[in-house]
Order: structure tokens, then C-alpha cells, then sequence
């Protein structure tokens, strides 16, 4: 995964994290779920991910070839914001 990008997915997470916390603590209600997308459903993408992972590389189109770790987290950091 090239670094930046893992650095930018390390940031929106911590963000997302802080924002939940505080969330949190204000209203006494915790979320785990985002847009109907729970923990089952983030294993089953993971799954599909893993599988993947057997080619190392991702095809998308007219743009090109690309490390699956990155798009996937330009995908992360989109999902996050």
C-alpha cells in the first residue's frame, strides 16, 4: 500500500473514531452500524477482499491496474468522510 494513502486512511479513521466517541458520551447511544452496513456485512467485503487478494492487483477500467490495498483505501477514506 503506498504510505500516503495509509496515512490517509489512519486519519480518517481516527477521525471517525473521535467523532463517535464523543457522539457517544454526548448522547449515550452507540452506533456500530453506518448506512446499513453493520460488522456482518464489513466481513463479508473483507471475505471478498481476501479472495482478491490471490491476484494482488485490480483492474478498473480505462484507468488501469492498481494495487488492491490502495484502492481499497481510497474506497475506506471516501466511506469515512
Amino acid at each position: 500500500m503506498c504510505p500516503l494513502l495509509a496515512l490517509g486512511l489512519l486519519a480518517a479513521y481516527l477521525m471517525v473514531n473521535a467523532e463517535e466517541f464523543l457522539a457517544t458520551h454526548v448522547q449515550r447511544v452507540f452506533h456500530l452500524s453506518f448506512l446499513r452496513i453493520g460488522p456482518t456485512e464489513l466481513r463479508i467485503i473483507l471475505a471478498i477482499g481476501t479472495v482478491y487478494l490471490l491476484l494482488g492487483l485490480v483492474q478498473l477500467g480505462a484507468l488501469g491496474v492498481f494495487r488492491l490495498f490502495d484502492v481499497g483505501a481510497i474506497i475506506g477514506i471516501a466511506g469515512l468522510r
